[in-house]
């Protein structure tokens, strides 16, 4: 069961279907995995998380054999695709250490944290689709998204002990104080910003969104300009009620979940 819990995390904090807090055991696991009324649900936005729920269950229900070799896969399991229109071969990890949680795609030169759906893109494939042995250079590319992760895990405890927002959070926090002073925004609106102030005040938004909205706002004047690129780029999750504030658990080993080492193939 704890390999079907560690795929089940590869959903990862985009995943909603799932409360921050709530452990996957066997019991709400099979619960969440025969909730239908759930799964048929809509997101709002786009394409909906519970899709990759769904695929668990079709497993899980149609093709048991499968289902028990996933459970039986040991961690850091590793494996390799060819992807016709890739630019350069490049490997694709998975880590986790407590509740942290993130991608990370390497190229041999460097790294960087990819989002959810970027990474579903590499990772799904057909049950087709033949496997190839990840050659030498998948190791170099692996060692630099463990790197990248302990960087970004490095920024998560410095954000964790800071008493007040500095940096980034900051600016992002004193952009969104000028915004309020705007008379065109609607009350829902200035409700919004007000909530935007209050997760950024939290800590709540990783940093790789904030440097995000930092480069997609620069050079916009504009209050209600800057106000929509914001929105656009941050996931209505963060704006969500929640019971209780939470700083993220970073205890514990760093894991390697999965990782896949992505080949350029021929168009």
């Amino acid at each position: 069961m704890l390999k079907i819990q560690a795929f089940h995390d590869t959903l990862g904090e985009d995943f909603k279907y799932l409360s921050e807090d709530e452990e996957v055991t066997s019991h709400n696991l099979y619960h969440k995995l025969n909730n239908k009324e759930g799964l048929e649900m809509e997101e709002e936005h786009g394409q909906s998380e519970l899709e990759y729920l769904n695929i668990i269950r079709d497993v899980r229900d149609n093709e048991k054999q499968l289902y028990e070799k996933i459970k039986k896969l040991p961690q850091k399991s590793k494996s390799g695709r060819v992807i016709p229109k890739l630019e350069q071969d490049q490997t694709i990890t998975f880590l986790r250490k407590g509740g942290l949680k993130k991608f990370f795609i390497s190229n041999g030169e460097d790294s960087e944290e990819i989002y959810f759906y970027e990474a579903m893109k590499y990772l799904r494939v057909d049950k087709d689709e033949k496997k190839i042995t990840p050659p030498k250079e998948y190791f170099d590319h692996l060692e630099l998204n463990k790197l990248a992760f302990e960087i970004a895990l490095t920024e998560e405890i410095i954000d964790n002990e800071k008493p007040t927002k500095t940096g980034n959070d900051l600016k992002i926090i004193r952009i969104l104080r000028v915004l309020r002073k705007d008379t065109r925004f609607t009350d829902k609106e200035e409700e919004t910003i007000d909530k935007l102030i209050k997760v950024w005040e939290d800590g709540n938004i990783p940093a790789s969104i904030t440097k995000d909205v930092l480069k997609q706002i620069k050079g916009i004047t504009d209050s209600l300009r800057i106000y929509y690129q914001i929105i656009s780029l941050v996931p209505n999750k963060y704006l969500e009620t929640r019971r209780e504030d939470k700083k993220i658990n970073i205890s514990g080993n760093t894991k390697v979940i999965l990782s896949s080492y992505l080949k350029k193939g021929e168009e």
